[in-house]
């Protein structure tokens, strides 16, 4: 029976401009825009999941587990120095987190 993984991008701290690319092992799956999500079903076994921005990526081994549903949280906050460079160009380098939802049961490592 395969386990479902969930990327949700609905975070209030999400800056909430430009997409983030999701990667399953090294495959484009979804351009995930703020206020999306993307549900995917596997076969269990463990897996690389990248969120790139283009300026900035995370990557992790999720382990996804018969039957289960795994969870992240992605979202694209702002540096310190990205939120001047917002606020005097308009735009500006934002960090890529993944964030596993404890409730979903999965593992990341």
């Amino acid at each position: 029976m395969p386990g479902k993984l969930i990327v949700s991008r609905k975070s209030p701290r999400d800056v909430a401009f430009r997409r983030i690319s999701i990667f399953v092992d090294g495959e484009l799956k979804e351009h995930l825009y703020f206020g999306r999500a993307l549900e995917l079903d596997l076969e269990p076994g463990t897996y690389h999941l990248r969120a790139d921005n283009t300026i900035s990526k995370k990557e992790i081994e999720v382990e996804i587990r018969d039957g289960e549903t795994t969870e992240y949280e992605c979202r694209q906050v702002a540096t310190l120095f990205g939120a001047v460079m917002v606020l005097v160009l308009g735009a500006g380098p934002m960090r890529v987190e993944l964030n596993l939802i404890p409730s979903s049961g999965g593992s990341n490592s």
